[in-house]
């Protein structure tokens, strides 16, 4: 008898298995975590990614709770991100030179590719690669002051005689 995924055997249904990670200690947390990056960097995976599928690495959220606690693997994260972002634009400008052989399907593929590319790397370094670049603050917060005109009221009221417009207007 199959199920419904064509598997043969038993009428049990599939049953879940559970995901044993290993524990850590503090010292070995920064291997691990230069281990992690080493692959986020150089493949492209996504984090999340890298750490559901290989059982030897922390789960998502214990990564990230590492972080919270540890500033100097919050540091190499924050590095990595990065060099992500320029790996990236690299990336997005070796697809947009295209190859020799273009056709109107590559060059759009190609230009739907670079432009993925260049939106993650604005994620990812948002200071760099962003549409909304600060080049007038350094990233502090401006006090933004309106130097809009405003029509204060007259302080007596205006009577305006009619007659005299219409006589002018003949």
């Amino acid at each position: 008898m199959e199920d419904n995924k064509g598997n043969k055997g038993t009428n049990e249904p599939n049953k879940a298995v559970k995901i044993v990670r290993r524990r850590y200690e503090v010292s070995e947390r920064a291997d691990v975590v230069s281990e992690i990056i080493g692959e986020y960097i150089n493949d492209n995976k996504t984090l999340t990614n890298i750490l559901s599928k290989n059982t030897a690495f922390p789960s998502v959220a214990t990564f990230f709770s590492w972080l919270n606690f540890d500033p100097n693997l919050k540091a190499i994260y924050t590095h990595a991100r990065e060099v992500k972002a320029h790996a990236l634009i690299d990336e997005a400008l070796k697809v947009a030179k295209g190859s020799g052989e273009d056709t109107v399907c590559k060059v759009q593929r190609d230009r739907l590719y670079s432009d993925r590319l260049i939106y993650a790397a604005a994620k990812y370094l948002p200071g760099v690669y962003g549409d909304k670049v600060d080049v007038t603050s350094g990233g502090e917060a401006l006090n933004i002051v309106s130097l809009g005109v405003v029509i204060a009221p007259p302080s007596e009221p205006i009577t305006i005689d009619i007659t005299q417009i219409q006589e002018k207007k003949e």
